[in-house]
């Protein structure tokens, strides 16, 4: 079995979640008012599912004002939450949702690119928002990429002065799946 954290695809959207996000150690309010810290994680809000031991914010907030490399534990915890949105596109992908006949059932067997911007979307507004792009997934399972790109966009994601740029990045690579 190939370890999914050691494939291409999930490696440049590592990348790619970095360099949207970047590492912040100190806890601060995002654009939209929560409490982030590391790689844009909620901190107040998303259960820390770290491998054991489980922490809560104020743990987090401790460890990281004391700890000599804080950015280790923002790595550990940025593949923990990658991997959670990762098990939660298999998911999607294999059933445990319902969705229409026809549609893609496995999430691997969609083009890398797609992968990284749905793993992407997942990471930044988690499974619950973006389950709510249901023509884009329509879209994906059609393999319509154009229509992909256009309903990436078509929505608060995509007009959001803080996600736009985002989006823009993402659609452009739901696009270039159309190469594939």
């Amino acid at each position: 079995m190939i370890n999914v954290t050691e494939q291409a695809w999930y490696i440049k959207c590592r990348v790619r979640i970095i360099g949207h996000e970047s590492f912040r150690a100190k806890p601060y309010n995002d654009q939209k008012g929560y409490r982030t810290a590391l790689y844009g994680r909620n901190i107040e809000l998303k259960v820390m599912r770290v491998r054991p031991p489980s922490i809560n914010a104020k743990e987090l907030i401790f460890a990281l004002e004391h700890l000599d490399d804080p950015r280790a534990i923002g790595e550990y915890i940025l593949d923990d939450d990658m991997m959670s949105c990762y098990l939660e596109l298999v998911s999607f992908y294999g059933g445990e949702y319902e969705r229409p006949l026809g549609s893609v059932n496995d999430f691997d067997k969609l083009p890398d690119n797609c992968k990284i911007a749905l793993c992407d979307m997942v990471y930044n507004m988690g499974i619950g928002r973006f389950l709510g792009f249901e023509k884009m997934l329509t879209a994906i399972d059609m393999k319509d990429w154009d229509e992909a790109y256009r309903e990436c966009l078509d929505s608060i994601y995509g007009r959001d002065k803080d996600s736009k740029v985002r989006a823009m990045s993402n659609a452009k690579l739901l696009l270039s799946c159309r190469e594939v």
